[in-house]
């Protein structure tokens, strides 16, 4: 067992996992906090006002990221190219990207705010334009410390953005300036100095050695980055369609409510998240040794599975005095539509992990196919539940779609290595094992 275990360096992956994990907690109780002050201070619509707002530039970074930066991770952590190659060909991409951007951001906003964004002002959607460029090379940035494996600075640096939206927050507050555009003002302030201090933290790496690797590395990254993206916009579209059509049918503070339940629920995917992160470069890492890779992703989906599992039923218990007694009364309808939430969001976190490692093996395009499937389900399950459950349907609707992608990838993944599918599902003997030997400090 314990020669099994220094092969697949789980040791390794599991330390890089834990320091993961440990910045998302942190972030996580600082993103709730954050939207408790938020809640409690501007009420369901002024929550829903903000959380929509943000969605321009989110959209934005989404659509003109070209995949560039899981590309980027796939191929600095197989050691195929030089930094300095990567941050020279990464920067072109960003203004290409910027340029484009800003330019369909501002005509989404002259033309086709009134529909797209009702009851939202114009000027909010105006201010929150700026932060696209700012997340769009702070994603770029955040590729490098993950393809490099630095992952305690890629964990300072994410920890850092939370805890500057909290503290922008609540000064806001306390300066008793209540309208909305103060809110993005601050997430734009925030995000500024975090990618100023990310840069400074990256700034080492771009020195390191003589340039190597490819002489049209922005080309590269494009080609594998471009199937990447075809599947990250889909599965954005996945996972927000549903808040798109709450705004459209119920309204901001229907939005407003029904966020409570999704970053509640989304917490459980602080796991996956994690290993999501770690398993991407480990796994492309491996791109020579198959048996290795096989190996390991099946180990980690079932026990991401199954922990993610036990913690929704525990959540479950506890998140309607929770929502009661933290977030106000008001905000207490959410507690169905964060029930309903759960089942997908247990399936979600198996699935991210076997997304990573299907684009890690090359086959991003894989995950594309899946999610073209997924978000047409999605988004018909979201027209025709909403209208007449409300939230609950919007709910329904999207974990719906989320254990059906799961199963997609499960079977893509058998397809791709000839694992069994309940490999990725059931805990076996030899992970109880294993699990001992953790506990008994054996590795």
């Amino acid at each position: 067992m314990e020669l099994l275990v220094r092969g697949l360096g789980l040791k390794e992956l599991f330390k890089n996992v834990l320091f993961v994990i440990t910045r998302q907690i942190g972030s996580g109780l600082l993103q709730v906090i954050t939207l408790i002050l938020i809640a409690r201070t501007y009420g369901p619509d002024g929550n829903g006002v903000y959380m929509i707002a943000l969605l321009l530039p989110t959209t934005l970074v989404t659509l003109l990221s070209f995949g560039a930066a899981p590309a980027n991770v796939y191929y600095l952590s197989g050691g195929r190219v030089n930094t300095l190659v990567a941050w020279r060909s990464i920067l072109k991409i960003f203004v290409g990207g910027s340029v484009i951007g800003v330019v369909l951001g501002a005509m989404v906003i002259i033309f086709f705010s009134g529909k797209w964004f009702p009851e939202i002002p114009s000027l909010l959607l105006w201010i929150s334009l700026p932060i696209f460029p700012v997340s769009l090379l702070l994603s770029f940035v955040f590729s490098f410390f993950q393809g490099l494996q630095q992952f305690d600075k890629f964990n300072y640096v994410l920890l850092l953005h939370p805890l500057l939206v909290l503290l922008t927050v609540v000064l806001v507050i306390l300066s008793n300036l209540y309208e909305v555009k103060w809110l993005i003002v601050a997430y734009l302030v925030s995000s500024i100095i975090t990618l100023l201090f990310a840069f400074y933290k990256l700034k080492p790496f771009l020195n390191n050695g003589n340039p190597f690797g490819f002489t049209d590395y922005d080309r590269t990254i494009l080609s594998y980055g471009c199937k990447v993206h075809l599947s990250n916009i889909l599965s954005f579209v996945n996972y927000k369609a549903d808040i798109f059509l709450v705004n459209f049918y119920i309204g901001p503070v229907g939005v407003g409510i029904y966020l409570v339940a999704v970053q509640l629920s989304e917490r459980l995917w602080l796991l996956s998240h994690a290993v999501g992160t770690v398993l991407l470069p480990r796994i492309s890492q491996l791109y020579n040794d198959e048996d290795k890779r096989k190996a390991i992703t099946p180990l980690v989906t079932r026990w991401v599975l199954m922990i993610t599992f036990l913690s929704a039923v525990f959540l479950s218990i506890i998140a309607y005095p929770i929502i009661s007694i933290v977030f106000g009364e008001v905000f207490v309808s959410a507690y169905y539509p964060f029930l309903f939430l759960l089942p997908g969001i247990v399936a979600g976190s198996a699935s991210r992990v076997i997304a990573n490692d299907i684009a890690a093996r090359g086959r991003p395009e894989l995950n594309f196919y899946s999610s073209c499937l997924v978000v047409f389900i999605n988004v018909l399950g979201n027209f025709l539940l909403i209208p007449k459950y409300g939230i609950s349907g919007a709910a329904i609707a999207t974990t719906i779609a989320y254990i059906i992608n799961f199963l997609l990838r499960l079977f893509t993944h058998h397809y791709l290595t000839k694992v069994p599918v309940l490999n990725n599902i059931l805990i076996n003997k030899n992970d109880i094992k294993l699990l001992k030997s953790w506990v008994l400090n054996k590795l």
